[in-house]
């Protein structure tokens, strides 16, 4: 969310494009902390809970960081904030960028799904988390499908991070 505001509000860039950027930031960052952080904690069979004593580390650092070169204060995406409602249900008004959101998620949430099912690769992530060390005793580079799981999931928490601060705001508390 952070670097999609960026980009409209600093780099003044269309909000389809700011989001594009910020979800290949995203991805870059899951793939920068795969190679730095997680991939050498995997190698040297850290424990579970050691990795959740750097997981909590690393982002009170991140979030200090954040807080530190942009403030702790909301900012909204003042340009696209959309006054008239598209419909309403009740009582409840329903504003267009929550019926994008909504649609957006919903048919993000079926393609990992389909992905997860049908997809070669999505099987052999179903196989390395259900068992990795049969995963990779039958012939699934068990290392290349956590990378690729990590730059995906951080590219979806990217989107995840561009809908949820359309609605509320970036805040980086």
């Amino acid at each position: 969310g952070l670097m999609a505001y960026v980009g409209t509000q600093m780099l003044h860039m269309p909000l389809i494009a700011s989001a594009i950027f910020a979800i290949v930031i995203g991805a870059l960052t899951g793939f920068i902390q795969n190679e730095i952080v997680w991939g050498p904690l995997r190698r040297r069979h850290v424990g579970t809970m050691q990795q959740m004593i750097v997981t909590i580390g690393l982002s009170m650092a991140l979030q200090y960081t954040f807080q530190f070169f942009f403030g702790s204060r909301t900012k909204p995406y003042s340009e696209y904030v959309i006054q008239e409602p598209l419909f309403t249900i009740g009582n409840q008004v329903i504003p267009p960028r929550a019926v994008v959101t909504m649609v957006l998620s919903v048919v993000v949430l079926g393609a990992v799904g389909l992905f997860l099912q049908r997809a070669r690769f999505g099987k052999a992530m179903r196989a390395v988390a259900d068992n990795g060390p049969l995963a990779s005793a039958s012939g699934i580079n068990t290392d290349r499908v956590v990378k690729l799981v990590w730059i995906g999931g951080s590219a979806l928490a990217g989107l995840g991070g561009i809908l949820y601060s359309l609605d509320q705001g970036v805040n980086v508390q």
